[in-house]
C-alpha cells in the first residue's frame, strides 16, 4: 500500500529516475523511457562519489516504517503512495549509507557527515510537519542535537541549501516542545516564538545558553 518509484505527475519519468536526475552533480543522461544511464551523484550521507546510477540509492528521507508508525496507518491508499513519491522527501545517497540508515530515526541514526546535519534534520521536521506526522520524546530530542549544528540565525526563510535532490521545504518549523512533566526543548528561537514563549530569561523552561547570542540573559529577544 506504500508503492512507491511511481511516476505521479505523469511526465513520463518515475519517483526515482527524478530524484538522480535532480540530485546529479553533471547534467544526467537520460535513455528513452526517462531511464538514467549516466552522471555524478554525491551522496549527502557520507560524500561517496559514484556515476554508476545503478549503484545510487534513493533514500525515504522518513522512513516509510517510521511514517505508518507516526500517523501513516490511517491513511488511505492515495495518501500513502503520494508520501513515497513525494520528491521532498527523496535524497540520492549510496548504498553503503542507505543500509545503515535502516528504518531509524534520528535518536537512532544520523548521517556520517556531520556538515548535513542540519539540513537533513530542518527536512525531517518538515516531512513530519508537511504530512502531520507526530514525533516521539527521543526523536525529538535527537533532531534538537542535530539542529545546534545550524547557524546562528537560521529559520525557516534563512537556513543552509537543501540536501541534494530534494527542494527547499515550505513549511514552517513547527514547535518542539516536551510532553507535559518535563523540561521544554526548543530547537531554535522561530519554534519557542511559535509556542508563544518568546524571549526566554535565564532560568525559565526552555531556556538554553545557544538560544541566547548575546549571552545577556534573556533568550530569543
Amino acid at each position: 500500500e506504500w508503492r512507491h518509484w511511481e511516476d505521479l505527475d505523469g511526465d513520463g519519468c518515475d519517483a526515482r529516475a527524478e530524484a538522480l536526475i535532480s540530485a546529479s552533480t553533471e547534467p544526467a543522461v537520460v535513455a528513452p523511457g526517462c531511464r538514467v544511464v549516466a552522471g555524478e551523484w554525491v551522496s549527502p550521507y557520507d560524500g561517496v562519489v559514484s556515476t554508476d546510477p545503478g549503484a545510487v540509492q534513493i533514500d525515504h528521507l522518513v522512513p516509510l516504517q517510521d511514517a505508518f508508525a507516526s500517523g501513516g496507518w490511517r491513511w488511505d491508499a492515495p495518501r500513502r503512495r503520494l508520501f513515497a513519491n513525494d520528491p521532498a522527501g527523496l535524497v540520492a545517497v549510496s548504498g553503503a549509507s542507505n543500509q545503515s540508515k535502516g528504518a531509524q530515526s534520528p535518536d537512532e541514526w544520523r548521517p556520517a557527515d556531520r556538515s548535513v546535519w542540519c539540513p537533513y534534520a530542518l527536512a525531517w521536521v518538515d516531512m513530519k510537519a508537511t504530512y502531520e506526522l507526530t514525533v516521539t520524546t527521543a526523536e525529538r530530542d535527537g533532531l534538537g542535537r542535530m539542529l545546534e549544528d545550524c547557524p546562528p540565525g537560521t529559520t525557516r526563510d534563512a537556513r543552509p541549501g537543501p540536501l541534494p535532490g530534494t527542494p527547499v521545504p515550505t513549511v514552517p518549523v513547527t514547535p518542539t516542545t516536551a510532553p507535559l512533566g518535563t523540561e521544554p526543548f526548543y530547537a531554535n528561537c522561530d519554534a519557542a516564538r511559535a509556542a508563544g514563549v518568546a524571549p526566554i530569561r535565564r532560568g525559565q523552561p526552555g531556556y538554553r545558553e545557544r538560544l541566547d547570542g548575546d549571552a545577556d540573559g534573556v533568550a530569543c529577544e
